[in-house]
């Protein structure tokens, strides 16, 4: 896995696979140490539970795309959560009321705790709405 970092003297953007290690900046040709890789991220203590109003945030993306130009894969959110929101239903219809004709593509990202819920209500956004559902846990 490749460690990104800046060199000290140049500040230019360095990436190699040589975690902890002497070596070279590739640009200026200073002697720079690689930072070793972080640790994992540990696994939450605590499940997440209901603490996320996600709909102010989904408001405010759509209000940005609904004035920008589509790109070329067209108009896009990726929603990155760690778990069930307070109310699923209502994150769902809201979703709905907001994207009038699909125009919008939400992928749909579950981090950390994969709980039964949050698959479900996640997949919906995301199959409802032309996107893909990801889980990513701890390690990556």
């Amino acid at each position: 896995m490749a460690t990104e970092f800046r060199c000290e003297r140049c500040g230019r953007r360095v990436s190699v696979e040589a975690s902890g290690r002497r070596v070279s900046c590739p640009h200026c040709k200073s002697p720079l140490t690689v930072p070793p890789l972080p640790a994992s991220l540990p696994r939450p203590k605590v499940p997440p539970h209901d603490q996320t109003d996600v709909i102010p945030a989904l408001r405010r993306a759509f209000r940005v795309l609904r004035d920008a130009p589509a790109g070329r894969g067209g108009k896009v959110i990726c929603l990155l959560t760690d778990g069930e929101f307070h109310n699923n239903g209502r994150v769902v219809e809201t979703i709905r009321r907001m994207d009038v004709g699909h125009k919008v593509r939400i992928h749909t990202i579950l981090h950390h705790y994969r709980s039964p819920g949050a698959v479900r209500v996640l997949r919906r956004i995301a199959l409802d709405n032309a996107g893909r559902f990801r889980f990513v846990g701890a390690g990556g």
